[in-house]
């Protein structure tokens, strides 16, 4: 795509020309980066997806943390029953050794 834009191909062209690009890069990014070529400001559209990927990105790692802590406290509390249990074990063992 690099080599079609610095040949002064714009942009509409570049993405056309290129086989599955929609893959690459969304469509609606597209036709933002398209209309700001167009219209002059290349470089506010493209700080406008910018801007919108990075709140998407905040959004999931605030919604990552909130659903990794249930499992973080699953994962702990079985640490703590193996321990209580290695801790108890051997203890009612040695009792029930004991003849009285």
């Amino acid at each position: 795509m690099l080599v079609l834009i610095e040949e002064g191909n714009s942009f509409e062209k570049a993405f056309a020309a290129i086989p599955g690009s929609r893959g690459k890069i969304p469509l609606p990014i597209q036709q933002m980066i398209i209309a700001g070529e167009q219209s002059g400001g290349l470089s506010k559209a493209l700080i406008a997806v910018g801007e919108n990927y990075e709140a998407k990105s905040e959004i999931t790692s605030k919604n990552l943390s909130v659903i990794l802590e249930p499992i973080l406290l699953v994962i702990v509390w079985v640490g703590v029953v193996f321990v209580a249990l290695a801790v108890i074990l051997p203890i009612y063992s040695l009792i029930g050794g004991i003849n009285p």
